[in-house]
């Protein structure tokens, strides 16, 4: 799950001109304003194996972003929406097939007394595994 997290990150900083370097885990490092992280969420990460060998395996994780701005850190936050428009896929992130979900669209989080907005969206990556 680890490497299949980096690979979504790489593919966002790839695709999404706003973030402009590495996305941390869980929690914001920087000291900066404009951030984007992201996080396994909560809830079971559930594998179902075959007598084959394989499997369907599939987890949840959003993506956060921090801003001094409304705007950016919503914008941001729809870039990553459409970048991760994809449903169904064929050798993607390193997987050979599977579906990626979004459930829940950018959605603001909390805003600081200095003003710094969080925005989130949350996504569903179901995905199968060969034996």
């Amino acid at each position: 799950m680890i490497e299949i997290m980096a690979n979504i990150n790489t593919y966002i900083i790839s695709k999404v001109s706003a973030v402009e370097s590495n996305i941390n885990e869980d929690f914001f490092a920087s000291d900066t304003d404009e951030e984007t992280i992201c996080r396994h969420d909560p809830g079971p990460f559930y594998m179902r194996r075959y007598m084959t060998g394989g499997g369907i395996c599939g987890f949840n994780f959003s993506f956060y972003t921090q801003s001094a701005a409304v705007k950016t850190a919503r914008q941001t936050q729809e870039s990553i929406l459409e970048a991760l428009e994809i449903d169904s896929f064929v050798s993607f992130l390193g997987l050979d097939s599977g579906q990626l979900i979004i459930t829940a669209r950018p959605t603001p989080v909390s805003r600081s007394d200095a003003g710094i907005v969080i925005y989130t969206s949350s996504y569903r990556l179901e995905y199968k595994q060969e034996a």
